[in-house]
């Protein structure tokens, strides 16, 4: 291959890696799983593989907003909506539809919907949510062996310690 086509495919391979560990694994978890959606999102324009890492794809999209356009709106609307504002990098859209959605599921389910919250706050710069939520974000992601790397990552990426609005800072250090 030319050396310049060669450089630019280069680049691409981490992104193959990426669909190979959606497509042939059970997927990447926890801060691993935020670290290369983040990568996606923030070196790349590519709009596919981030809907694919969040568990959605062109189909499911092209259905919701039929859906929607008919007058019908399924519960998880407005989780299927984020994703796409995520894979298309709007990110206070994304936050709108997450905050929409927390209303309509248990307390119980907010588990697995706040880490993406939190991450999708600190991508839009918006600290003022995050202390505003401090609490309730702690109580949902607690800080403990197994969340703390996903905090030292957003503090390590962000510069955000959600943590420290609860807790001393050196409890991130133990």
């Amino acid at each position: 291959l030319p050396t310049a086509i060669y450089e630019q495919a280069q680049s691409y391979f981490e992104y193959q890696r990426m669909m190979s560990d959606v497509f042939l694994t059970t997927g990447k978890q926890g801060t691993a799983f935020f670290r290369d959606l983040h990568k996606v999102l923030t070196e790349s324009k590519l709009e596919t593989l981030p809907l694919w890492m969040l568990e959605s794809n062109y189909q499911e999209q092209t259905i919701i907003k039929q859906l929607l356009a008919e007058g019908i709106q399924p519960a998880d609307s407005h989780y299927l909506l984020a994703k796409q504002a995520i894979a298309t990098r709007s990110y206070a859209n994304a936050i709108q539809h997450l905050d929409e959605y927390l209303k309509l599921i248990p307390e119980s389910d907010y588990i697995y919907i706040y880490p993406l919250y939190l991450y999708l706050l600190c991508m839009e710069g918006r600290l003022d949510l995050i202390v505003a939520q401090a609490a309730r974000i702690m109580s949902v992601i607690p800080y403990n062996a197994d969340n703390a790397e996903f905090y030292v990552w957003l503090y390590d990426e962000f510069g955000i310690n959600v943590q420290s609005l609860n807790e001393p800072m050196s409890a991130i250090d133990n």
